[in-house]
């Protein structure tokens, strides 16, 4: 990410903060905007014993996200200057980042945009734009709409006497 990113002019930090760290901030000092992410990564859950550990990481993230927005509206001096360098004029959200696996509906929040790297990194890219990123994760554009992204076909299934009607789901190009 700091390869990839650092060539368009946005500043990259990272530092710890009040219970809680920042693993990486992207700022563009232009139009004052600043992305604060929680990395995650860990191989994608095939047990439902890692889907619950997993899913815990994602939510330990999601709570160290709203830490780090509690210190921005706090206007917290260690974060704001130390560590960021911004003021209260920035536009600012906190989102976790994940390698690999964003989890499952019950573990994303209203709050915090939770989101692969590679498909945060590509927005960014494809809209040179920090800001308009920022919007695209606040408001949820990055998850599949039924109906725009797919559409759920039901199918039936027998096995012997049994049978029942299951999905499934067709991408929309």
């Amino acid at each position: 990410m700091i390869e990839l990113l650092s060539v368009d002019g946005y500043e990259l930090r990272y530092g710890e903060v009040q219970s809680t760290n920042i693993d990486l901030a992207i700022i563009d000092r232009t139009n004052k905007v600043c992305l604060c992410l929680e990395l995650k990564w860990f191989i994608e859950p095939a047990e439902i014993r890692e889907i619950e550990d997993r899913s815990k990481d994602l939510a330990k993230g999601v709570a160290q996200c709203k830490t780090l927005n509690k210190l921005y509206r706090q206007n917290d001096a260690r974060m704001m200057q130390t560590v960021l360098g911004i003021d209260s004029g920035y536009s600012f959200l906190a989102a976790v980042g994940s390698v690999n696996w964003i989890g499952f509906g019950e573990v994303q929040d209203p709050e915090v945009p939770i989101i692969k790297v590679f498909h945060l990194v590509e927005k960014i890219k494809e809209t040179g734009s920090l800001s308009e990123t920022c919007r695209w994760l606040e408001g949820r554009d990055y998850l599949p709409l039924e109906d725009r992204d797919y559409s759920v076909i039901p199918a039936e299934i027998s096995c012997g006497r049994w049978s029942t009607t299951w999905y499934g789901i067709k991408p929309l190009v």
